[in-house]
């Protein structure tokens, strides 16, 4: 599943969205979950040795994500060339791939996808898959998933959801435009009674002082 968040940000401005969505710089972002739930029924399957990348790839095709390498220093060399690696722990979020170091030569040997509701990471390898603790072996580093491709029906859901969203932010406005009109126009209306009593007052005052007057 692909979610979009960058639409949200054009407003009322319907070129500038439709330009981006239908363009060439139109990217959605991956749903994590999606590839977590995927991981987590895999858990108990044995694929044999030298699965991890193979396994992963299978996670992210499930949730519309792009593909890697099945060369894990190959995947993670990619991922720092794609500008989506990170060594921040805080930055960690569901479906990320982690790569761990078990030899200590700084070249990543295996790697998984982070589960943010456990904090571990689920993996393929030797003994099946299985969630193991971040720190199993020595952490490189992180890679936040990147989507494949849109599809014109990607393209059209994000624009239909622009459109939505749209149209109740303009219905929102207009009502409390109305809102304001119809305070601003009670308002008149009860300086205006106001006025007219006053006015009246006056004319009753003004009839009456010359009676009290003449006594």
């Amino acid at each position: 599943m692909l979610v979009n968040k960058k639409n949200d940000n054009f407003g009322e401005d319907e070129g500038a969205a439709r330009d981006y969505i239908f363009g060439d710089n139109f990217k959605t972002e991956v749903d994590g979950k999606a590839i977590v739930k995927a991981a987590n029924a895999d858990i108990g399957n044995n694929y044999g040795e030298n699965t991890c990348t193979i396994s992963i790839n299978r996670w992210l095709r499930s949730a519309g994500a792009k593909e890697g390498n099945t060369w894990a220093p190959t995947n993670m060399a990619d991922a720092k060339k794609n500008g989506v690696f990170f060594t921040q722990r805080n930055q960690l979020r569901d479906g990320d791939i982690v790569y761990w170091d078990w030899e200590d030569n700084d070249d990543s040997d295996h790697v998984g996808v982070y589960d943010a509701s456990t904090g571990k990471v689920i993996q393929s390898g030797t003994h099946g898959v299985a969630a193991l603790d971040l720190d199993h072996y020595k952490v490189l580093g992180f890679a936040h998933p990147i989507s494949d491709a849109p599809t014109l029906e990607d393209r059209q859901k994000a624009w239909n959801n622009y459109v939505q969203q749209k149209n109740i932010n303009d219905a929102i406005k207009t009502n409390q435009q109305n809102m304001i009109i119809k305070n601003i126009e009670q308002r008149l209306w009860d300086n205006f009674k106001t006025v007219l009593l006053i006015r009246r007052i006056c004319e009753i005052w003004f009839l009456v002082l010359p009676v009290e007057m003449q006594r």
